[in-house]
Order: structure tokens, then sequence, then C-alpha cells
């Protein structure tokens, strides 16, 4: 029995070895600057396809309050320790797209985002400003590359239109790139 187990683990202890003689590659080139665009937003029952009109574009640059610690030591000799925050700019840029409000008609149907990207992506769910939940995410809210975002609507339940848009906000893992789109449903008749 212990010749078994020796040869076991024998075999296990080789594997081991071998198994960690190779070096782990590059999954990609983190130079590539991030992209990410809205290609299509389309009706999948009716086969309509919303333009993408941006409304404000905003090249912003982040600002973050950073504590900056400091050590001295008093006539004591006991250590006292200051903090202060500062201000100061992030290394990189955000483009911001806001979309022109789309409106969408007032029977139920589903939606396909098209996302066209080089980088990982989010897009959490639809934000609520009031009002009923008319406007929901029927899939993944995160991916990579290119991918799409399914959504679905309720049935219009007032003549007029809804007084209060969904916001959709889409952005780069790394937020160089962020979308919104303010989406509102039409009355039905």
């Amino acid at each position: 029995m212990k010749k078994i187990f020796y040869l076991i683990a024998g075999i296990g202890i080789a594997w081991g070895i071998v198994s960690c003689d190779n070096e782990p590659k590059n999954p990609g080139d983190y130079s590539v600057k991030s992209t990410l665009s809205i290609a299509r937003f389309v009706n999948d029952n009716t086969g309509e396809t919303y333009a993408i009109e941006v409304e404000e574009y905003i090249d912003s640059l982040f600002k973050q309050k950073v504590a900056v610690k400091d050590t001295t030591y008093d006539a004591d000799g006991k250590q006292v320790v200051t903090t202060d925050s500062i201000t100061v700019d992030r290394s990189h840029t955000t483009a911001f797209y806001k979309i022109k409000t789309i409106a969408l008609p007032a029977e139920p149907s589903t939606y396909t985002i098209e996302i066209e990207s080089n980088a990982k992506w989010f897009a959490p769910a639809a934000i609520r400003n009031g009002g009923a939940n008319y406007f929901q995410n029927d899939g993944a809210v995160s991916g990579g590359g290119d991918g799409y975002l399914n959504y679905h609507t309720l049935d219009a339940t007032t003549t007029t239109n809804r007084p209060n848009p969904f916001t959709l906000n889409i952005f780069t893992n790394d937020t160089t790139v962020y979308y919104r789109i303010p989406v509102t449903q039409l009355g039905g008749k």
C-alpha cells in the first residue's frame, strides 16, 4: 500500500514541477486606449432603429481627494501622524456622451442595444427617476468587447407621455468612455 501511495505522490510532485515551467503571457496590450460606442438601438418587434444623436459631449478630467499622511516626532520622541486632504488630477480624462432622449412607443416591446468596444464595459440597471418601472433589463449588464444589451418595456397605462425618463449609463471599466442615454415612453391611445 505504501508503494502505491509513494508512486501517486511522486507523479503528483512531477506534475506540479512540469506545470510550473510555463511563464504566463500578457493577455493583451494595455497601452491601447479603451473604446466604446453604441452601434444601434433597435426595436426587436418592429425592426425600427432609433438614432443615437449626441446632445452633449464633455471631455472631463477627474479630480480626486487624497489623504496625505506625514509622520514626525515630538519633543518626547513620540510619533505624531498628521493627515491632510488634497485634491489631485487623475491621470486620465473621460469622454462623456449624453445622448438625446429616445422616445419608445406605448406598446410593450423588446429592444437590443449593440455595443462596439475593445474593453470591458458595464451597463448597470437603468436608473428610474420616479414613476412606474416600465423599462427593464433582460440580460447581462457587463461584458468585454462587442456585445448586446436587451431591454423590454411594459404597456403604457396612460394616454400621456411618461413624465420621468429612465437613464441608461454605459461605460468602460477604466471610465475613459461614458454614455448616458435617457429613455422615455410615449403615451397610449
